[in-house]
């Protein structure tokens, strides 16, 4: 059986993508890869946290994003929660 390492970014970066691109109704697929991800990058001590895409970051601007903040910055909402994109350290 052929052994494969796979490199922790590459992970990151393919979660962050699924997390960003995958179609409004995967939302408890979202949720699992979060816990996923999050698990694997304090494991290896390279979690340094999430934050919520807005509308700018997603690529089909007629889905939720993670957070919308009002006209100041100050009051906002989570249309939907598992809309996010970690952040690690190599």
């Amino acid at each position: 059986m052929a052994r494969k390492t796979l490199k922790l970014a590459d992970m990151v970066e393919q979660a962050n993508t699924m997390l960003r691109d995958s179609k409004p109704e995967m939302r408890q697929g979202r949720e699992a890869l979060g816990v996923f991800i999050t698990e694997m990058l304090m494991k290896a001590g390279a979690y340094k946290g999430f934050s919520y895409l807005r509308a700018d970051d997603m690529t089909d601007k007629s889905w939720p994003p993670g957070i919308i903040f009002d006209a100041v910055g100050h009051k906002h909402q989570y249309p939907d929660a598992t809309r996010v994109h970690f952040n690690y350290q190599p």
